[in-house]
């Protein structure tokens, strides 16, 4: 049972770090003087909005293939902001509030512990109007099988916010950042580097309002190195996606991922194995 439950585990965590990479889950507040159209007609500022007691939830479905094994997950995460500090740094909480996976892979038992579990984790850390985490705390709440993988689920809230701008940027434009994720596979633990490229595809007026649209490509690259005793592992993939942004409120209202990965394993430096892996994600804003 522990070690179906790190391999269930595994399955969803990983397609949920690199698809977060390039979503975000922020907290709504009123317009502030540096949102929205800047100065300058032709440039927008893209800024996260926070406001204390603000509450935000969103649903997330995740559809993978992973080494000939199909499953998907649906979720609810609720985020809440405790308190922003005065240079708009967020105290922010999230917990998972409904959670289910369908795989063949998995028995009834099996489903219905890993959705217990991720039902319990408790999620604390701050983070600024860029989507950078200042600072976090602890995962709470996990059972003793998966306490080692508080760290890695805490990477996954992380990733749930887009890199944005310094600055107001026009259409057309692009930014880059990098992101490093460190994942469990099973008894393996992968390093896996995230080159991201957004595009402010396009602003939209709806009703009344800005939306702007990011398009999101990404490089994904598993360095070579050991990943668990007598194995290494190295990997190459892309994904690419699409965030719509409320400018004024400085929430994300949706996003999307698609992406394709492959591993190669190699054990005692002879017997090589290729994992492929393909995940589609939506997230959306509820209400």
């Amino acid at each position: 049972m522990v070690s179906k439950l790190k391999t269930a585990s595994s399955l969803v965590l990983l397609s949920a770090s690199i698809f977060a990479s390039g979503g975000a889950l922020a907290q709504q507040s009123p317009p502030r003087a540096d949102a929205g159209v800047s100065a300058n007609p032709s440039a927008i500022s893209l800024v996260l909005r926070f406001t204390p007691g603000q509450r935000n939830v969103y649903a997330m479905r995740v559809q993978q293939q992973m080494a000939g094994l199909r499953s998907s997950t649906s979720q609810t995460l609720a985020f809440e902001t405790l308190s922003v500090t005065p240079a708009g740094v967020a105290d922010i909480r999230a917990r998972t509030t409904a959670f289910d996976i369908q795989s063949g892979a998995m028995t009834t038992a099996v489903r219905q512990q890993f959705a217990q579990a991720m039902m319990g984790a408790v999620f604390q850390y701050q983070m600024d109007g860029r989507g950078r985490m200042v600072s976090r705390q602890p995962v709470r709440g996990l059972p003793p099988v998966m306490a080692s993988m508080g760290e890695q689920l805490l990477q996954n809230v992380e990733q749930t916010a887009p890199l944005l701008p310094t600055g107001p940027v026009t259409v057309g434009q692009r930014w880059t950042d990098t992101k490093t994720v460190r994942m469990a596979m099973g008894s393996a633990n992968l390093t896996l580097r995230i080159e991201l490229q957004y595009t402010l595809r396009e602003l939209r007026r709806v009703a009344g309002s800005t939306v702007a649209v990011l398009a999101t490509s990404m490089t994904l690259s598993v360095p070579s190195g050991l990943v668990a005793p007598n194995v290494t592992a190295t990997g190459a993939g892309t994904a690419t996606g699409e965030v719509l942004l409320a400018v004024e409120r400085g929430v994300v209202q949706q996003s999307s991922t698609n992406l394709t990965l492959n591993v190669t394993t190699t054990t005692r430096g002879r017997q090589q194995q290729v994992t492929a892996i393909s995940a589609q994600t939506t997230m959306q804003l509820q209400g």
